[in-house]
């Protein structure tokens, strides 16, 4: 090691030393600092004394403060009798910018003349005096007085005369003489008191020529007190107020001009970080020089202060410590002031944003905790103490007292600080300031960290934020107090925290605005939050045997608590609620779980499920506790969806819900399907897809479909809508348009009939009804009655006008009369056209057919002479029928804002085509009728459409056949013919197609 290393490590040590020593002496002088300021604060209230002395302490002044005392210097006489007292009056041992008011007792001497003496007020005394005077009037009576006149005694000659000052006039104008000799009283005014005042501009004083003039020599010509701040101060002792000794004398000044570091200039200024900064490179202070200010804190400070609204209005006497005199300063506003290597820095009461983030990469050995917090004695909630108001006489007054209300809940006690504010004046700040001490009291958390050459450039007063896993530390705030560094040792620096909080007054008053650590306490176990329980179709779960097993799911928040997380558990409890005892089904889980089923509930009971963390030292939460009905297999299943159709096939995405069964298929004629009214379009449950149609749809009809789980539940239907078409009209052998027939039927709701459309009427006291009177065949068309003379007035139609009064219409539904099939086997279908909510078509099967009692087929038929009708069911779009069996439909629309309408209803009854053959056919030469009932099959034909002839080879020369008549009853007469068109006798297979009544 050479010497400059070893002279370089014993200066590190040294410093390492002398900054702990510096800490035990920083204790020990805020001990002393704190006696000074008890010693003060019990003389407050003698600062605005002034006392005789000749050897008194010099006194500082800065800002603006309430009046102060100063020090009676010396006493000088003058008059015939000695009568005048002139007092030498010192108030600052510096210039000033302006001694504003002089106080005798607390009176203020007020406004004074060129010459020093007052003006009036309370240090003057007036008299009355008389006098007689002639005086010369203008033209217009008026003339002026030697002296202000407050009132007339008399006139020569008699006149009207008023006065106002030293202006009298003579009324009226036009009567007055050239001239008039006035009595009057006037009022003379002899001042008291005279004031001399000094400031030394520049460091130098002038010599004070009135009272040298009136001392004979005891004040000289050449005598002055330069570099201080005074007054003479004359006193006329004939003034009865002065005979019993010379008063109190205290002064309004504006104080001592300072260096502002901003602008390099000397200025007078209540700035607390100038005046501060001033105090330090005083004589009365520390007489630092200006190489030792660090001037970027000082205008940082100074600026802050601004800021904050924070001013320094006080004096102090050199016959006090200076720390104490430091610490006022600081308090004035909230600042700390250090010297570090030599260097003073000061950092104001007022938040500044970090200038370092340091992490643990910074770190080079681990944090050190100093201490936690403060101890006991330096904890305040509550500060209280005195000021000294500035609009007031110079007395201290007690401030109101600051409260941290929280911290008072938190401490169970009121804690609290006494301080008197030697430098603040307005009552607001003394509020700020209270705040800010009793918020920085609640912290203290003192660290040393150790850490890399990054650290190097950061000095006291700086604030930075620390991040740190092991404290569990975000950004957490601290400011510097002190620092050491060695060669072989990391940068060392003493931190406290430090909150933007504590300086803000608007801030919420919360118990610890800067807690020590982040980290949760392992005795406060995270209450559960969250809880919920689901028990549906999703929570269900298939066993290898196929069967359904009902779960409920319980899920919650995730803790974050590593107490709980590592080696803690999540406890679950479940009962009945209805329950009348306390037992409880326990499930406990690894404390990170946030999920768990539960298993063997019954569908539909109520249960309550509660939850709870338990932290690895057996410490529990609270309880989260909720009521749940189990759902299971009650749940309808999930709905299907994307359902589309062609004219054959229905399709749809498949549900993979676990309880599944299969799918219900239902169609609906029109644009609308309810699933109630819909009809099944197969036996049983559907399993595939997709679904074959297995019976012939006509016109636009709605498919639904809809899933089904193993209990039975089904769900919501899903449709498409398609347009399946008509059968074909060629097929049709029965046709009956109600329309056209006049709707006959039976209408329930109060109807007109109007261009042929069935409306319902917007009123509904009556009931019209349509009904249909025995009818003739003529020519096989169904002739419909007409309507009931009854009906040909409804009160609605009396005018045959539209309900343009009408808002909401009643609902209508209309049942026609029934529809008898003339055939069997064939589909019926039909056309209808509506408008008005939601219409639904149905039908049922007439029970009375006695119309019928002649029809050849039926005349025997029991079962249809006086059977019931049958129920009601949604009309499929087309439907296979039987001969004489009468369908009956019902038409219903809702009622609503819009007027329900059957405007086309026509029912078409489509014969089924069939074939017949005669296979081996003999055919004579006369022709051979073919019975309906002799060939394969047997029918009974509607219509034929064609007879196809085919003759045998079999010698008889027959090369074709034809038809002699086309009748479907008896069936038609055939006949083969050879090459020359002669009748032969001969054998033939012969196929007939047509309709076929089944």
């Amino acid at each position: 090691m050479t010497a400059g290393q070893a002279l370089l490590g014993s200066i590190a040590v040294g410093l390492i030393g002398s900054s702990l020593a510096s800490n035990a002496a920083k204790r020990a002088q805020q001990a002393a600092a704190a006696a000074q300021r008890a010693q003060y604060n019990a003389s407050l209230q003698d600062r605005n004394v002034t006392g005789l002395s000749a050897e008194a302490p010099w006194q500082v002044v800065y800002g603006n403060p309430s009046p102060i005392g100063g020090s009676l210097c010396a006493i000088l006489s003058s008059g015939a009798k000695s009568e005048f007292k002139h007092l030498l009056v010192v108030f600052a041992a510096h210039e000033c910018q302006a001694i504003d008011e002089v106080y005798l007792d607390g009176n203020a001497v007020g406004a004074l003349d060129g010459l020093g003496w007052v003006t009036g007020g309370t240090f003057s005394e007036t008299a009355e005096v008389t006098t007689t005077e002639y005086i010369v009037l203008d033209v217009n009576g008026v003339g002026t007085a030697s002296h202000a006149i407050s009132r007339i005694i008399s006139t020569s000659p008699p006149s009207f005369t008023t006065a106002v000052g030293n202006a009298i006039t003579v009324n009226p104008a036009s009567q007055s003489p050239d001239f008039i000799i006035v009595s009057y009283a006037y009022t003379v005014t002899t001042p008291r008191v005279n004031v001399q005042k000094h400031l030394s501009p520049g460091g130098v004083d002038a010599n004070d020529q009135f009272i040298a003039a009136r001392t004979g020599g005891a004040w000289g010509a050449a005598d002055r007190l330069s570099g201080y701040t005074y007054i003479w101060l004359t006193l006329d002792q004939n003034f009865a107020r002065f005979q019993g000794g010379p008063p109190n004398v205290t002064a309004r000044l504006r104080g001592k001009k300072i260096y502002d570091w901003r602008t390099g200039t000397t200025v007078y200024s209540n700035n607390p970080a100038l005046c501060l900064a001033d105090f330090i490179t005083s004589e009365a202070g520390f007489g630092a020089t200006t190489a030792q200010i660090d001037s970027a804190s000082v205008i940082a400070a100074a600026n802050a202060a601004d800021a904050a609204g924070f001013l320094s209005d006080g004096s102090f006497k050199t016959d006090q410590a200076r720390e104490n005199t430091k610490q006022q300063l600081e308090d004035s506003f909230g600042a700390t002031c250090h010297q570090s290597g030599g260097v003073w820095r000061i950092v104001a009461g007022a938040w500044t944003t970090p200038v370092l983030s340091l992490t643990d990469a910074d770190l080079a050995a681990p944090i050190q905790i100093e201490q936690a917090s403060y101890n006991s004695k330096e904890r305040f909630n509550t500060v209280r103490g005195k000021y000294v108001d500035g609009g007031g006489l110079g007395v201290a007054t007690d401030f109101t007292p600051w409260q941290n209300t929280a911290e008072v809940a938190s401490d169970g006690l009121v804690k609290v600080k006494d301080i008197s504010f030697a430098f603040t004046k307005d009552h607001q700040r003394t509020q700020d300031l209270a705040r800010m001490i009793v918020e920085r009291s609640r912290g203290g958390l003192t660290i040393t960290y150790p850490g890399h050459m990054r650290l190097w450039p950061l000095q006291p007063g700086d604030r930075v934020s620390i991040t740190n896993a092991e404290f569990g530390w975000a950004a957490k705030t601290f400011r510097v107090t002190d620092w050491s560094f060695h060669p072989k040792t990391p940068v060392a620096l003493q931190m406290v925290e430090d909150v933007a909080v504590y300086y803000n007054a608007a801030a919420v008053i919360t118990a610890d605005a800067a807690p020590n650590t982040n980290l949760p306490s392992p005795f406060d176990t995270p209450a559960l939050a969250g809880l919920t329980a689901a028990s549906g179709t999703a929570q269900l779960i298939k066993q290898a045997d196929g069967s359904i097993i009902t779960r409920v799911l319980l899920q919650w928040v995730a803790t974050a608590s590593q107490y709980v997380v590592t080696g803690g558990r999540v406890q679950i409890q479940y009962r009945l609620a209805s329950a009348l005892d306390d037992v409880w089904q326990t499930v406990t889980l690894p404390g990170d779980a946030a999920s768990a089923y539960i298993s063997n509930l019954t569908d539909g009971v109520t249960y309550l499920f509660r939850a709870r963390f338990v932290s690895q030292l057996k410490i529990p939460g609270t309880w989260a506790t909720i009521a749940h009905q189990v759902i299971g297999k009650i749940e309808p299943p999930t709905a299907p969806s994307n359902v589309s159709l062609t004219q054959s096939l229905v399709f749809w995405a498949k549900v993979t819900d676990i309880d599944l069964a299969g799918y219900l298929i239902r169609s609906q004629p029109g644009m609308t399907g309810i699933w109630s009214r819909g009809t099944p379009l197969h036996d049983g449950i559907v399993t595939a897809m997709p679904f074959a149609l297995n019976q012939r749809l006509y016109g636009m009809q709605t498919i639904m479909v809809a899933s089904i789980d193993t209990t039975g539940n089904t769900s919501a239907a899903v449709s498409a809508t398609l347009d399946f078409g008509q059968p074909d009209s060629s097929n049709f052998v029965q046709v009956s348009d109600y329309q056209a027939r006049g709707w006959p039927g039976t209408v329930i709701s109060l109807l007109r009939l109007r261009d042929g459309t069935l409306l319902v009427d917007r009123f509904s006291e009556s009931v019209t009804q349509y009904r249909e009177q025995p009818v003739n065949t003529a020519g096989g068309a169904l002739v419909a009655d007409a309507l009931a003379s009854s009906d040909e007035y409804a009160i609605a139609d009396l005018y045959g006008e539209p309900d343009v009064y009408a808002t909401q219409y009643d609902a209508l539904t209309w049942t026609s009369a029934p529809f008898l099939p003339q055939y069997g086997g064939g589909t019926l279908s039909l056309n209808c056209i509506t408008a008005g909510p939601t219409p639904t078509i149905e039908y049922r099967t007439d029970g009375d057919n006695i119309i019928n009692l002649y029809g050849s087929a039926d005349v025997y038929a029991s079962t249809d002479l006086y059977g019931p009708p049958g129920a009601y069911q949604s009309w499929p779009g087309a439907l296979t029928i039987n001969r004489m069996v009468g369908i009956q439909w019902r038409v219903s629309i809702a009622g609503g804002s819009e007027q329900g309408k059957v405007t086309t209803f026509t029912a078409s009854l489509a014969a089924q085509e069939g074939g017949q053959t005669f296979a081996n056919q003999a055919i004579s030469s006369a022709g051979t009728r073919l019975s309906p009932s002799a060939g394969i099959p047997a029918r009974t034909w509607i219509a034929l459409r064609s007879v196809q002839i085919t003759p045998f080879v079999d010698g008889s020369g027959a090369i074709a056949g034809r038809l002699l008549d086309f009748n479907t009853n008896i069936g038609p007469l055939t006949q083969l013919v050879d090459n020359t068109g002669t009748a032969v006798n001969g054998t033939a297979t012969i196929d007939l197609k047509g309709l076929v009544d089944v």
